[in-house]
């Protein structure tokens, strides 16, 4: 069994620094879409005239529409990575314009549901093409260095909708990201080489995508750990604004500054876990992460009663621990089937919103008891996707004879 690699262990494809620059970018806007509405989503609530139930339930479906993507993502397993990146785009881009012509709830939730697809979409095309291009002992660095598109979001995007939300109306960040969307295509079109043929093109002999991951025991593993801390993550994060509003009185435009503590903890996560990946391997990030994040969990409810302050300081600490696990499980699982590595990003990534839609559901209940009850929730959840990441092994773990 071969797997095509660049010429040389240690030379970078062509355009290389533009193509991280180019997908960092990208990811910037499309998660910029999905986290925008945790901020805001009392806002996009009035603008619609539902309640906050209401609204929230529309972040569930949107979560659930990312069983899709691994569907998606496997027909990428047989084409160019090239087009899936593009494929992705085109989702995110209709997402935009059917809201901004026909803001509606229902419409609404179409949209939220097209961005989020899209936005894994290309995610796991541009993992898979980082993958089949680029070198080992660099691979793992390059995709850590694309994730801060992740935190950046937060850091940037997210405080600049907050202004378009304040100064146009709810609906006008949805326009002003379509059209950042098709400038993206462009790009996408003149530095992703046409025709990139992924590893699956080459064997007559490789199975479907989806079906060399569903029959996979350590591919299964490293799907439900996904799931488990996704869930523990959104348990919290859904209803982080609604805590912050209620205990310390703070404004729609707040919230949307506050959301920069996130990103700078996402920031800061990026710089350790690229530093960690090299020392440790991504493995073992992972599993630091999880642990971590079980004590930030426990601890936040504790420091939220010493004031805003230690509310922040919390959410910056949770959001960081996170992180570690959230960027270092791609070049992990890259590793775990290396013939179906779109497929298995798309099914890792279908899993982030089939957790986050259970996260989601279960966070309003338990918000109502208190908040202390989604964090004990939360702990809970993260040490299971710690105990699921025991069972996930790398390719070559698996070759290597037992005995």
């Amino acid at each position: 069994m071969s797997i095509t690699q660049p010429s040389s262990p240690l030379t970078k494809p062509k355009h290389y620094n533009l193509e991280i620059l180019l997908f960092s970018s990208i990811r910037i806007l499309v998660h910029a879409m999905m986290r925008m509405v945790y901020p805001f989503l009392a806002v996009f609530g009035r603008g619609l005239g539902v309640d906050l139930t209401t609204i929230s339930l529309a972040v569930t479906i949107r979560n659930l529409a990312a069983i899709l993507v691994p569907f998606i993502a496997s027909i990428f397993d047989k084409r160019s990575r090239r087009s899936g990146m593009l494929t992705g785009m085109g989702l995110f881009i209709a997402g935009c314009a059917v809201v901004t012509f026909w803001p509606t709830f229902v419409v609404f939730i179409i949209a939220l549901s097209l961005t989020f697809i899209g936005m894994h979409v290309f995610v796991a095309s541009m993992q898979a093409y980082q993958s089949d291009t680029i070198p080992l002992p660099i691979r793992g660095q390059a995709i850590v260095i694309t994730s801060t598109g992740w935190a950046l979001s937060s850091v940037i995007a997210v405080p600049l909708i907050g202004f378009l939300i304040g100064r146009f109306g709810w609906l006008a960040p949805f326009p002003a990201m379509g059209i950042l969307g098709v400038i993206s295509i462009f790009f996408l079109l003149w530095l992703v080489p046409r025709g990139r043929k992924s590893i699956q093109d080459q064997s007559q002999k490789i199975q479907h995508g989806i079906l060399q991951v569903f029959t996979s025991r350590t591919a299964i593993a490293g799907v439900l750990m996904i799931l488990f801390f996704c869930a523990a993550h959104e348990v919290v994060n859904l209803v982080f604004g609604v805590w912050m509003e209620d205990n310390y009185g703070l404004s729609i435009n707040a919230l949307g500054v506050a959301s920069t503590v996130i990103g700078l903890a996402e920031l800061l996560s990026v710089a350790i876990v690229s530093w960690l990946i090299a020392k440790l391997g991504s493995k073992r990030t992972v599993a630091i992460g999880l642990v971590f994040s079980a004590i930030t969990a426990l601890t936040l409810p504790w420091l939220g009663g010493f004031g805003l302050w230690g509310a922040e300081a919390g959410l910056f600490l949770f959001n960081l621990a996170f992180q570690m696990p959230f960027i270092a499980y791609a070049p992990l699982l890259t590793e775990v089937l290396p013939l179906a590595r779109a497929s298995l990003l798309g099914a890792t990534l279908a899993s982030v919103g089939v957790g986050r839609m259970l996260g989601a559901l279960a966070a309003p209940y338990l918000f109502a008891r208190g908040f202390q009850f989604n964090a004990l929730a939360a702990l809970v959840l993260f040490l299971i996707s710690l105990f699921t990441l025991t069972k996930v092994k790398t390719h070559l773990e698996q070759a290597v004879p037992v005995g």
